[in-house]
């Protein structure tokens, strides 16, 4: 992957570098604000984040039922967790059309983040209105142009990090991957010494948001109305080194795939998005090298996944939703996921915010077996800005998840609550109208 590390410095060259090289003041000709650090005389940096501890406790409940196999209920509780969540966004503003954004994750917790390679989730430059007009262009590490990834707050959504549990923003399944027993997707109902049960238990595979890899793209706006965006990407050499036997061997488990993205707002208080995503691996195609499906499954080497969402706005209400569809995804013949999300959020006053999330996956592989998982999650959130930066936040969510396998029947439920303080200091300039998210 040496182009995708040449990316990597190129961004950061022209960060740090090139801002004393090249004139500039801020977009639109705004004058700095408070907050605006100067690296030289004609490049300036926005520093935003926010550094937040989560005191959490969960709850989950499993039961198993099998022709002749009776499986007694086990409960599982975890309480008392404290986890210092810390995100770094950077930009840096070389010139009035070039810009550059890093994300840096410090997140007390090296479980969620389980590699130190992956400190920094983004460093993406950014040419927008390139000779005066709608077009731009991007290149560097960052998230695939797909999908919108709404989420309330501690608990994300289904569509965030797509083949993840947790992320370094909060959890996004309330019932672990430990929480569940290593039969694998094979159709074997565990214990049998079938090869089909040789399958190590990971998270759902699922489309969602692909981060945290390189990729070069355009984009082209008008009218205020309509953006497209279109990238080729290619994700980190971990990102599937860690399901492939002797991952070690393989330089990079992913091949180039293809992500694009319509944004149109029709009104100004409603944006409406749809996307896809062409995802491409040789070396997961070879199921025999794979240790997360059966052996006995039928490998593809291109997986395909489409989104449609949209966002509304008025007055204190904003509700939004998104459906994806995942098709040959895992890179699995016939493996097949259906996402939904239905959400809500009311500003009560200026300083408190209610919201309440409902969303549902389902997953289906037909070869060996067919095997069918259902999750579904309800989230209720209150939101309490003491100061502009100062919040306070408290959440209760539960998750009930099926799984028919081999004659089984698994049923599990999860209960999740949670609270997070948290100091959010200055952002970055005001998103773009395209890019939704919960204030």
């Amino acid at each position: 992957m040496a182009w995708g590390n040449i990316l990597l410095v190129w961004g950061l060259c022209l960060a740090f570098i090139g801002g004393g090289l090249v004139a500039g003041d801020l977009p639109n000709g705004a004058a700095a604000p408070v907050g605006v650090v100067s690296l030289r005389r004609n490049a300036i940096v926005s520093i935003g984040g926010e550094v937040a501890n989560d005191y959490t406790y969960r709850t989950t409940k499993t039961t198993r039922t099998a022709p002749d196999a009776p499986y007694r209920p086990t409960d599982h509780d975890t309480g008392g967790l404290a986890v210092r969540r810390a995100n770094l966004r950077l930009r840096a503003d070389v010139h009035p059309n070039v810009h550059a954004l890093f994300k840096i994750d410090f997140s007390g917790n090296d479980a969620i983040r389980n590699d130190r390679e992956r400190l920094i989730e983004e460093a993406l430059v950014v040419m927008s209105a390139v000779g005066g007009t709608g077009l731009g262009f991007f290149a560097g590490k960052g998230r695939a142009p797909y999908g919108q990834d709404i989420t309330l707050g501690l608990i994300q959504s289904y569509h965030h990090m797509a083949n993840q549990d947790d992320s370094s923003e909060g959890p996004i399944f309330l019932r672990q991957p430990w929480d569940r027993p290593a039969t694998g997707l094979g159709g074997g109902t565990g214990g049998t010494g079938d090869a089909a049960d040789a399958v190590t238990p990971l998270p759902a595979m699922r489309p969602g948001q692909f981060d945290r890899v390189f990729m070069v793209g355009g984009s082209y706006e008008w009218d205020d109305c309509w953006r497209v965006e279109l990238a080729a990407f290619q994700p980190t050499e971990w990102e599937y080194k860690d399901r492939l036997r002797d991952g070690a061997s393989h330089d990079n488990g992913a091949s180039v795939g293809v992500a694009g993205r319509i944004w149109w707002r029709p009104f100004e208080c409603l944006t409406l998005e749809v996307s896809g995503m062409v995802a491409r691996s040789s070396a997961m195609a070879r199921v025999a090298d794979r240790t997360d499906v059966s052996p006995l499954a039928a490998g593809r080497s291109t997986a395909y996944a489409l989104s449609v969402g949209f966002d509304w706005h008025r007055g204190p209400w904003q509700i939004f939703g998104e459906y994806q569809r995942g098709q040959d995804w895992n890179f699995t013949k016939d493996y097949q996921t259906d996402t939904w999300q239905l959400g809500a959020a009311y500003h009560a006053t200026d300083a408190l915010r209610v919201g309440l999330m409902a969303e549902g996956l389902r997953i289906e592989q037909s070869i060996p077996d067919r095997v069918t998982e259902r999750f579904f999650k309800l989230v209720f959130t209150v939101k309490y800005d003491f100061t502009d930066s100062l919040f306070i936040l408290a959440e209760y969510g539960r998750e009930w998840q099926r799984r028919t396998f081999g004659g089984a029947d698994e049923r599990g439920r999860g209960d999740f609550f949670g609270i997070r303080v948290g100091f959010m200091f200055w952002q970055t300039k005001t998103p773009s109208p395209f890019r939704t998210r919960i204030p």
